[in-house]
Order: structure tokens, then C-alpha cells, then sequence
């Protein structure tokens, strides 16, 4: 691959993850996310027809398939069971499904590697759209009037929250966010240059101030709830045992204090109580698809079950309700076929370089919390989280390949 392509690459990929990650929240009312879509799928298309004619033996139809089914089935099959829940308009839940297209990225991460461009390229592309999300979240914080947008209504003002305690925010690139603050952990101890370190150190201190702002007190806590069990479970392969004592006693004891544990949920958050037992209740009438997607254009769940119903707010439950057991055991199984390749890409990266990758140790270290906090969010369900997981498969399965070069020399 010429060093021009490479180039263009690089454009669509920063392209590709700073839309990902809601770089264009704030901007024509984030419809340049449609432009991450287009891209992903061009760069599909582009790989996948040229690796097909120049290479063989990379088992091109799993890798060309698998996309589609997947993004297909949660695009059109929710679409339509909402529709004959509802009457409501197929096209609109289709096209609300569409983030799942991120999914496409994958493959070709895969493909693009298979045809010559490095895989270090990509994480510093990665990383990259990292730092410009920051500095683009910082910028609008700063010249926009939280405090009007949010006060004139609209679009914006669904971008700005507030209460007496934090004040006027405004909703950031979390996930971006959390990725590079783990990533900046790592790679400020690591070998390299001092105009690196600089560099890193300067964006660490940005993020700090962005957490400060936010104030979003458990997703730091569950950053570094993350960070402190990697050590315990899964920094390496004789952890898994000790993983797997832990989990039998933690669903021991959970089992024993769920009683509790619902007595005083039930007490203390009413209308998310509220939400469960709608969901229990459509999901025992409707088990197998679920009650399907609804749009913001058509029909909405609180127009059928109440205004203070929220499928987001009750995490693997609400799933189960949108999509039944096809699509919710679709979602764990997913989630942790993640979790397990992006363990053994450090493992083995760890083994055969004798050190941690420090993108690789950042996607595990989040992976972790995604897993931990299932119950209450599924990240997997949304723009984000779907394209992080197909960065994590596709980084993963080129990692695979190079450490089989590697090893064979």
C-alpha cells in the first residue's frame, strides 16, 4: 500500500471515530455522524473487493458476511415487530437503528490491515481522535451559553443539563473521554520520547479538568474500580481461576442479599421499579423479538407505557424488552466475546513484546466497567459502545495475525 493511500486512510479513520464518538454533537445537530456511516461503509466495500481479487487463505467470507447479518437483524427485524406492536412507521425505527452500521468498522479494520497498513498507524490515529474530541468538547464548553441554550429549548438543550449542586453542563464524549484518560495513565510511564511524555501529560491535566467539570462521580468510580481489578483477574492467565472462585462467591452472596438488595431499590427509586416491571411484563408477552425499536419521529414507548417509562434507564432488562432473548443473548454473548479478545490481545501482546500496549490496556481497562455495569447501562447498544467493540474485534484479530507472523519467524 502506497504511502498516499495511507494518508487517505488515515483522514477516514480520524473521521470515522471522531464522528463515532459525538464529535459533531454540537455541530448541524450531530447529522455529520451520517458521515462516520458512509465512510465506514466505503472503506468496507473498498477492502473487502480489493483483498477478495489480491489475497487468499484470510477466510474473507466469515469476515465479509458476518457484518451484514448482524447489522441487518437489528436494523430490520426490530423495525418490523415495532410496527406490528404499534402500526407505527417501519422506516422510522429502521433508520433510528442506524448506529448499528458502525459495525462495519470490524471487518474492515481487518481488511485494510490485510492490504499493507499498519496497525500502529491506526492506534495513533485512534489516539489522535481522541485528543481532537477532547479539545473540541473543551472549546464549545467555553464559547457556548449553556445557560440560554438550554433555557430557548430544542436540540441543544437536549445537549445541556443542570441542577444547583455541578450547574450548567454539557454532555460530553464519555467514552472517548474515559478511553483516553487510561490510555494517558499508562503511556506517561512508558518508554519513549520526553516530547511525548510532555504531550501526554498536557492532555492528562485537560481531562482532569473535563472530569472536574462533569463531576460524573461513578464513572470515575468505575474507572478505577476497573483499573484495581485488572490486577487482581486478568493482568494474567493464572488470574482466571481466582476470576472464576470470585464470581461463584460473589453470585452466592448475591443471591442471598438480592431480597434485600430489591426491598430497598424498590423503595428508593420508584420510577425505574416502575420501568422494570413494565419490561418483565412485555418481555413475558413478547419473549422471542422483543417489543421492538421505537423512533423519536414516530410512536415512542411513553406514548404505551407511561412518560416515566425508559428502556435506557434499566440496562440488560430494557434490552431484553426492545429486542427479546434473540437479540439480549445476542448482546451477552457479544459482550463478553469482547471482553475474552481483548484479554488475549494483551496477554499475548504482553508475552511476545514484554510489555503492555498501552490503546490495548486502555479498550481492556474499559471493557471491564462495560461488563461490571451491564446490568445498569449496555454501552453495546449504542454508537459508542458498537463502534468500540468492532474496534476491539478488528485490533484484535490483526493483532492475532501479526503475533502468528511473529511467532513463526
Amino acid at each position: 500500500m502506497g504511502e498516499s493511500k495511507k494518508r487517505i486512510i488515515d483522514i477516514a479513520f480520524l473521521i470515522i471515530f471522531f464522528f463515532g464518538y459525538k464529535g459533531g454533537l454540537y455541530i448541524l445537530n450531530n447529522r455529520l455522524q451520517e458521515l462516520a456511516f458512509l465512510l465506514t461503509l466505503m472503506l468496507f466495500l473498498y477492502g473487502a473487493s480489493k483483498l477478495a481479487i489480491e489475497k487468499e487463505g484470510i477466510n474473507w467470507q466469515w469476515w465479509f458476511w458476518s457484518a451484514p447479518l448482524f447489522v441487518g437483524y437489528f436494523m430490520i427485524v426490530p423495525a418490523v415487530v415495532f410496527y406490528l406492536h404499534t402500526g407505527s412507521n417501519a422506516l422510522f425505527s429502521f433508520f433510528a437503528s442506524r448506529e448499528f452500521i458502525i459495525a462495519f468498522l470490524a471487518p474492515t479494520i481487518y481488511f485494510i490491515y490485510k492490504l499493507g497498513y499498519p496497525i500502529e498507524r491506526l492506534e495513533t490515529v485512534f489516539i489522535c481522535s481522541l485528543v481532537l474530541l477532547l479539545l473540541t468538547y473543551l472549546y464549545f464548553y467555553f464559547t457556548l451559553d449553556l445557560r440560554a441554550l438550554l433555557l430557548q429549548g430544542g436540540y441543544m438543550s437536549m445537549q445541556i443539563s443542570y441542577d444547583e449542586w455541578r450547574g450548567y453542563r454539557l454532555v460530553a464524549p464519555t467514552t472517548a473521554l474515559n478511553i483516553l484518560s487510561i490510555y494517558c495513565l499508562l503511556a506517561i510511564f512508558q518508554q519513549g520520547k520526553w516530547s511525548k511524555k510532555i504531550f501526554i501529560f498536557i492532555v492528562f491535566c485537560l481531562l482532569c479538568y473535563c472530569w472536574s467539570v462533569r463531576m460524573a462521580r461513578s464513572q470515575i468510580a468505575g474507572m478505577i474500580l476497573s483499573i484495581l481489578l485488572y490486577p487482581l483477574f486478568l493482568s494474567r492467565p493464572n488470574r482466571v481461576n481466582f476470576l472464576m472462585f470470585s464470581s461463584a462467591i460473589s453470585f452466592f452472596l448475591m443471591t442471598l442479599l438480592m431480597d434485600t438488595f430489591l426491598d430497598v431499590f424498590m423503595e428508593a427509586d420508584r420510577i425505574r421499579t416502575n420501568s422494570y416491571r413494565i419490561a418483565f411484563e412485555s418481555i413475558a408477552q413478547n419473549p422471542i423479538f422483543g417489543f421492538g425499536q421505537r423512533s423519536i419521529q414516530g410512536i415512542n414507548y411513553t406514548d404505551i407505557f407511561g412518560r416515566e417509562f425508559y428502556p435506557s434507564d434499566i440496562g440488560v432488562v430494557g434490552l431484553f424488552f426492545k429486542y427479546g432473548f434473540i437479540g439480549g443473548l445476542t448482546y451477552i454473548f457479544y459482550l463478553f466475546y469482547t471482553l475474552v479478545r481483548i484479554v488475549k490481545a494483551n496477554w499475548y501482546f504482553k508475552f511476545i513484546f514484554g510489555r503492555l500496549n498501552a490503546v490495548l490496556w486502555a479498550l481492556l481497562i474499559w471493557m471491564i466497567g462495560v461488563v461490571i455495569f451491564a446490568w445498569l447501562k449496555t454501552e453495546f447498544a449504542y454508537l459508542s459502545g458498537i463502534m468500540t467493540a468492532a474496534l476491539i474485534i478488528g485490533l484484535s484479530a490483526c493483532y492475532r495475525d501479526k503475533f502468528k507472523q511473529d511467532l513463526s519467524k
